[in-house]
């Protein structure tokens, strides 16, 4: 990440970021043609505290999988409603297809 960062910087590309990617559809990623998309998809860590009261969610973790996970331990946390949808997106308030 820190490369691709870099590399951005150097070429003044705009670029954007997907936490998830629930909407992996041409042109939904908010950068157009010419930019890079960031995915963090792969960055979907889900852990517990070893006290059980704090969980750490990497910015790709998905909310389903953030619910499965709690409801192991008989827990949960606000969150997306929809399979798929990225913790990191729905947080930052990601792209809308709205037109408002």
């Amino acid at each position: 990440m820190a490369v691709a960062l870099r590399i951005i910087t150097f070429t003044h590309c705009g670029f954007a970021v997907r936490s998830g990617g629930h909407n992996a559809n041409p042109n939904t990623s908010s950068i157009g043609e010419t930019g890079i998309v960031l995915d963090l998809s792969e960055m979907n860590t889900i852990e517990l505290s070893s006290e059980g009261d704090i969980v750490s969610l990497g910015p790709g973790a998905t909310w389903d999988k953030v619910y499965e996970e709690l409801e192991q331990h008989k827990l949960t946390v606000p969150g997306g409603r929809l399979a798929g949808i990225g913790v990191g997106g729905l947080i930052t308030g990601g792209p809308s297809n709205s037109s408002s």
